[in-house]
């Protein structure tokens, strides 16, 4: 359980809190027609410039050039990009 946590930790970011509270504005306002509790979700998103969001009850498929993917899209992601990497190391 310890290594499960320490490499999922090992792929976040903890923002402070201003950055994110910095991006409050612009996510409500992308937010308010879709589902506003989510803002701080897509704040935190904007803060740290990530690329994609991984989320089941998006509506959408891209918020602001950040790409939405489901559960079933990551995993197909992740199978793809761990059988490229056995194929590298082979």
């Amino acid at each position: 359980m310890e290594l499960l946590i320490a490499l999922v930790m090992e792929n976040i970011t903890i923002m402070p809190e201003n950055e994110v509270k910095g991006k409050m504005e612009e996510a409500i306002d992308i937010m308010k027609d879709i589902d506003i509790k989510d803002a701080p979700i897509l704040a935190c998103a904007l803060a740290v410039k990530c690329d994609a969001i991984w989320s089941e009850d998006a509506q959408r498929k891209v918020f602001n050039e950040l790409e939405l993917f489901r559960c079933r899209e990551m995993l197909n992601e992740l199978i793809s990009s761990y059988l490229l990497m056995v194929m590298l190391c082979i």
